[in-house]
């Protein structure tokens, strides 16, 4: 299976420079891309963990024990939700966390599909830095945008939120 979603690999690459070693995903259907993209990279170890709550903590613990960068990839909707309490922690523990979201079309958003939330800055107040990015954002823009995704990361050690917006098909 690929994907020919050029901000998936974009994302997963930077983290990647950034330092980020584990990747660990709740799957669904619309990260697919993102999936797609970090399994296909070699520098990267993956893990599956269904439960998003769960997962958001794992990628707690993991980042806590190698003191690095550790990443959790979900699908859209309520999905993101469920990071919340992890959220929390790691920003008033100073966690390096990234949580990447993926999401419906900017179009499809409040017009009463399921599975459907605005999930632009939804962690509010409880996190380090949000980005939100589409399939028309250009390379430039993503590089200036990932500058200040890494300030919070590796400096202040604040969690960071990325919001994909996907088109379909997905892959």
């Amino acid at each position: 299976m690929t994907s020919d979603k050029a901000i998936a690999h974009w994302t997963i690459d930077a983290l990647v420079q950034l330092g980020m070693q584990r990747l660990i995903y709740s799957p669904g259907s619309r990260n697919t891309p993102l999936i797609i993209a970090g399994t296909g990279h070699s520098a990267l170890e993956h893990h599956t963990v269904l439960d998003e709550r769960s997962a958001a903590f794992q990628a707690i613990g993991a980042a806590l024990m190698t003191e690095q960068i550790v990443a959790v990839c979900c699908t859209s909707g309520s999905a993101l939700a469920n990071y919340y309490p992890a959220v929390l922690e790691a920003f008033y523990s100073k966690i390096p966390l990234v949580l990447i979201t993926a999401d419906r079309p900017l179009d499809r958003i409040g017009k009463g599909e399921g599975q459907t939330c605005d999930q632009t800055n939804f962690y509010g107040s409880h996190i380090g830095f949000s980005a939100s990015f589409d399939e028309s954002t250009t390379v430039e823009e993503f590089k200036e945008v990932f500058s200040h995704i890494h300030h919070s990361l590796a400096i202040k050690k604040e969690p960071v939120h990325i919001n994909v917006h996907f088109d379909e098909p997905l892959y």
